[in-house]
């Protein structure tokens, strides 16, 4: 990792010990290269190279850090844990992403919309299938730090008119009536504010029979929950099925799946109109 890379609004928060900690009480792995880890002393960023990155006082408390995160996962901003965040899901979560869009049998000309695209990694996927030149592909995400960064990764789609990054939220999308043939996501519904809402708003931008897809990894999620992550949120895959199926969609179903040896989940839906 290189340090010139966090964002320099954070870098007051930051003391580099070139120590590790004596001792700890456990780590959540946020990517390849960092650790968060409880000492004595409270939360450390650690790297791999054995050097932490001490979080200043107002951060020490785990309860604090820990909806912090939840925050931040949700809503990245540009800040030092929005900045873990997308390391994270840059480093972790693509694979995730990239299966949603496997899944959602994008045809070349279609119109496909990813929710909470995060830092593009599975628009990037999508654009693999939309080679015909009636192809679309929108984005929706709410959070500045994240469509900053993912325009900064497709700016030659987007300049071409071939993408478009919507900044926005998933109760309100600015896209006409039944007009998406695909809809994906991935770790998303849980910070939805309204999962009604939201399945509704998916469904009236939808095409009759359209599909929307949406990937998990149901353990890893529990077992962020068992950290603490994701408290007060609708989690579950029940609920959000629920949601589906009461504002409309239909062969709303959930299976395990694994691809060389990683597994995962998947939600499938169908536009009912």
């Amino acid at each position: 990792m290189i340090l010139a890379d966090v964002p320099s609004s954070p870098a007051a928060q930051l003391k580099q010990q070139k120590r590790p900690c004596c001792s700890f009480n456990g780590c959540v792995h946020l990517c390849k290269k960092l650790q968060v880890v409880t000492g004595d002393s409270g939360f450390n960023v650690r790297l791999c190279n054995g050097t932490d990155m001490l979080l200043e006082p107002g951060m020490s408390n785990p309860t604090i850090l820990i909806n912090k995160v939840t925050q931040q996962l949700g809503h990245p901003t540009q800040s030092l844990i929005g900045w873990l965040v997308k390391e994270f899901l840059v480093n972790k979560n693509w694979i995730v992403e990239v299966k949603a869009a496997n899944l959602a049998q994008i045809q070349p000309n279609n119109t496909v919309l990813e929710v909470g695209f995060g830092p593009g990694l599975g628009l990037q996927e999508a654009l693999q299938y939309l080679t015909g030149s009636n192809g679309k592909l929108y984005g929706l995400d709410y959070s500045e730090y994240m469509h900053k960064t993912a325009t900064r990764r497709l700016q030659d789609q987007i300049t071409s008119g071939k993408v478009q990054l919507i900044l926005g939220s998933v109760e309100d999308i600015p896209l006409p009536d039944s007009s998406v043939d695909r809809v994906f996501h991935c770790n998303c519904y849980y910070f939805w504010p309204d999962l009604k809402k939201g399945s509704a708003e998916l469904l009236r931008v939808m095409k009759p029979e359209a599909l929307m897809v949406t990937t998990l990894r149901l353990n890893t999620v529990k077992t962020g929950v068992s950290f603490g992550l994701l408290r007060g949120k609708m989690w579950q895959p029940e609920y959000y099925m629920d949601a589906l199926q009461a504002t409309g969609f239909r062969d709303v179903r959930m299976e395990e799946m694994e691809d060389k040896g990683f597994k995962f989940n998947a939600i499938f839906a169908t536009a009912s109109k």
